[in-house]
């Protein structure tokens, strides 16, 4: 692999993907247009792992490359304040901006959930380029899109040739057919090849879809359970285990994937909510009218709280802690907390899957690495981004909710959205950080992966329990 100089200024942008393969002509397109485009498509095709390669192939044609997670409005922050300290500049968006139009410049925005979040950070300067990656079809309405779809055969064969040299053509055909050609269900199979076991083995521990459709209207199906996320790869993990999935579109927009569980006749529909308890609750509510699901799992990663829940672990919510409610009068601010408990028959069945051990079976452990620990505490909820133990925040928390073992940012408002509808919800995280300073250094390990993973896999053991158990009572 070949890559252009550094630019002058350079920020960050993840390490290169030494297995990247194919979308030549995709790149091509890239390389040879001027105007800013979004790279569009469903999760695990590989929009950001062909803005990355892009990257790093024609960064020597920039002054300054600056990589957006975008996913978040507060990583999106964070990011144009290190951008300002890099051009020297206020850490105001505007600011930046302006100082960006001296600058031939790429800004890649990947994982753009929202328009409206990233809109105000969108520079304009015609000697500059943006680049965004996207599962909303928003996008696709205000910019030139490019459609990303799931490997070629010659791709998947290539991918594998590279990924799992050691493959036989044939067996390296078979599983890219069995695995629906999908970028990121392939990756999954090399690191189970990557621990020594067959690519059959590698299939069966983390069932993934056989087929999946391009971004279209699919015919109204229903849907027995419904799985919530706040990014795209908590989604990706989720959908690492469904199979037969398509996609059905609710009528203000929200795409849901819907696939059905290994085994099992149980149909499951995912969606990506974004950040914040507002959008889940919203998202939660259009589940619910789409789908009339038996119940609601809200899944993703979450921060710890306490010093005995370490990365990768689990934390089934007990109870879920609106912690945001109060009021603040000249003294303190004082709680007036809002509190959701987990239904009786969905924590009592969560504590069955965790006792038996064997949803670990679906999840990928190399070396001696214990399995992670499965929690159950109640969870703190609400719409800031803890990542500091000396912030005022987390003095609220110890003084009010001391017993809450994570923090995040959605799941009071999907709590909220099952009480109006009454439908069960139920909150499951993996760890993937501590809530400190460190976040950043944890996620750039890889534990907000890992911990995505190990949330997904014990989330679909639950609910193929709750269906299996469902089924024989009847």
């Amino acid at each position: 692999m070949t890559s252009s100089p550094l630019p002058r200024i350079w920020g960050d942008v993840p390490p290169r993907n030494p297995n990247y393969t194919g979308r030549e002509t995709i790149l091509a397109r890239l390389r040879n247009t001027a105007e800013s485009l979004v790279l569009y498509g469903t999760c695990g095709v590989g929009k950001t792992q062909i803005a990355l390669e892009y990257v790093y192939r024609n960064r020597g044609e920039y002054d300054v490359v600056w990589w957006v997670d975008a996913g978040h409005p507060e990583r999106i922050a964070a990011s144009f304040q290190r951008l300002a300290s890099a051009l020297g500049v206020p850490s105001f968006p505007s600011a930046v901006r302006g100082a960006l139009s001296g600058y031939r410049h790429l800004l890649v925005f990947d994982a753009a959930a929202n328009l409206d979040q990233v809109r105000a950070y969108l520079p304009t300067a015609p000697v500059g380029r943006i680049l965004v990656t996207t599962r909303d079809p928003e996008w696709t309405r205000v910019a030139t899109a490019i459609e990303v779809d799931v490997f070629t055969c010659e791709e998947s064969r290539r991918f594998l040739a590279t990924a799992a040299g050691t493959l036989p053509d044939r067996d390296a055909d078979l599983l890219a057919d069995a695995l629906g050609h999908l970028p990121l269900a392939l990756e999954h199979a090399v690191q189970s090849l990557q621990l020594d076991c067959s690519w059959q083995a590698a299939l069966l521990r983390r069932p993934v879809p056989l087929r999946y459709p391009s971004f279209g209207p699919a015919a109204s199906r229903g849907a027995d359970l419904v799985i919530l996320t706040a990014l795209d790869l908590e989604c990706a993990a989720v959908c690492a285990h469904l199979h037969d999935l398509t996609l059905q579109c609710h009528r203000a927009g929200t795409v849901f994937e819907v696939g059905r569980i290994a085994g099992s006749s149980a149909r499951v529909a995912v969606a990506v909510v974004g950040t914040g308890t507002t959008a889940a609750a919203v998202i939660a509510e259009r589940a619910i009218d789409e789908f009339r699901p038996e119940l609601v799992l809200f899944v993703g990663v979450a921060g710890a709280l306490k010093r005995f829940v370490h990365l990768g672990d689990i934390v089934v919510a007990t109870k879920v802690y609106g912690y945001s409610g109060g009021k603040a009068d000249r003294i303190r601010f004082r709680a007036r907390p809002e509190a959701w408990e987990a239904p009786h028959h969905l924590e009592q069945m969560a504590r069955h899957i965790a006792r038996d051990g064997s949803w670990t079976r679906l999840i990928e452990r190399g070396g001696d690495h214990p399995p992670p620990q499965v929690h159950f505490k109640p969870i703190a909820a609400g719409d800031v981004l803890l990542n500091s133990r000396s912030a005022a925040l987390t003095r609220q928390l110890q003084r009010n909710y001391s017993d809450a073992a994570a923090i995040e940012m959605e799941s009071a408002g999907v709590a909220k959205a099952g009480q109006l509808r009454r439908v069960p919800t139920m909150t499951i995280r993996g760890v993937s950080d501590l809530a400190d300073r460190d976040k950043h250094t944890a996620e750039q390990a890889g534990w907000q992966l890992i911990a995505a993973a190990n949330a997904a896999a014990f989330s679909i053991s639950l609910l193929a329990a709750l269906y299996r158990s469902a089924a024989e009572i009847a």
